[in-house]
């Protein structure tokens, strides 16, 4: 258990006229997710995406009601309660810091044994809405969405066949008790975290395309690619599928992409859908099971500097794919000439 010590401050009385958490003048402590924190975890079963709801369009957590300050709303709101497993408990220590802060989401560390650790903490969210000003933000709602989503992902793709190459390993999900001293008094929090592979390399967003050989950018781009369409077939929507969630790991003694040797591994699912909660409707079936039917178009890559300009960049996909893939592992197709996206025939 991490504690920190708060300024005192006073009690309070919230908008319904039940007794509120005693306010800090801080807004929130300071962040324990620090090197050489210590914390005691314990195996912890989230609920499901799907009994949470968070399978329905445009599914958010509720507003924010009251005028409680960003830390009094946390230690009054806590984390969905799942089930814990108190007999399965590990010791971790923070070695470095790889996302964390103040109003930056989940905390990301490594631990001093090489694993990544992911701390939901509602503490460290961003409490004021940036579209609404004036409004804040449910902290707690967000971090345990992104939390069970999260958790639920990894547990998904645990049972597939990209398990542990286009993603990373799961160490599973677990709760910690982080604690803050207000007045003398020891005030606890429950957090949540998932702990997964460490993955050495770089994220594509810390990479400048246009210092790589033309060869390089296409090897990348078609892992890229075929990634995305991997995970969709085993039932995970990355709805945050960006370089920065990217990671490339050259293989010892490497530092080219020139060979195709290097691991390709799409990180942060805290904000995907589970296809297996939408319904048949939305799962992909074979008769699609081809890059080609969702990457034509995709301008971001082209501007990003990763893709030529689109209609070079069709004709490159087509090259690729429209015979099933290097690997002939897609479906083959024909290109449909009345698509402005240069998108396959469909057949059915």
């Amino acid at each position: 258990m991490s504690t920190l010590s708060s300024a005192s401050s006073q009690s309070s009385v919230d908008s319904s006229g039940l007794p509120s958490p005693p306010p800090s003048p801080l807004e929130v402590p300071l962040c324990p997710y620090v090197p050489g924190a210590k914390f005691v975890v314990h195996r912890h079963e989230p609920k499901t995406t799907f009994e949470m709801g968070y399978w329905e369009y445009g599914h958010n957590p509720p507003k924010v009601t009251g005028n409680l300050s960003h830390f009094d709303y946390c230690i009054a709101h806590p984390p969905e309660p799942g089930r814990k497993h108190p007999e399965d408990e590990r010791y971790i220590e923070i070695a470095k810091v790889l996302r964390g802060g103040e109003a930056c989401g989940a905390q990301t560390v490594l631990t001093a044994d090489g694993f990544v650790a992911k701390f939901f903490d509602p503490m460290y969210y961003d409490f004021n809405d940036g579209y609404w000003p004036g409004e804040k933000t449910n902290v707690t709602g967000y971090a345990d969405k992104h939390y069970i989503t999260e958790a639920g992902a990894y547990s998904e793709l645990s049972r597939t066949s990209v398990y542990g190459s286009i993603t990373p390993i799961y160490y599973g999900s677990w709760t910690t008790n982080v604690s803050v001293i207000v007045d003398g008094l020891e005030k606890t929090r429950e957090v949540r975290l998932v702990m997964v592979e460490y993955i050495p390399g770089t994220t594509m967003f810390d990479m400048d395309p246009r210092e790589l050989t033309g060869k390089e950018r296409e090897n990348i781009m078609i892992k890229v690619i075929e990634s995305k369409i991997d995970l969709l077939f085993v039932g995970v929507r990355h709805e945050d599928f960006e370089p920065r969630n990217i990671m490339l790991s050259l293989p010892d003694g490497s530092d080219t992409y020139e060979i195709d040797d290097f691991r390709l591994c799409v990180i942060d699912y805290a904000q995907c859908d589970l296809l297996k909660d939408d319904g048949p409707p939305n799962v992909p079936v074979a008769e699609v099971h081809n890059p080609l039917f969702y990457w034509s178009g995709q301008d971001r890559w082209s501007k990003w500097g990763w893709l030529p300009p689109r209609c070079e960049a069709q004709d490159w996909m087509w090259s690729i794919w429209g015979n099933g893939g290097r690997d002939e592992r897609y479906l083959k197709v024909e290109r449909d000439p009345q698509s402005r996206l240069a998108k396959p025939r469909r057949e059915f």
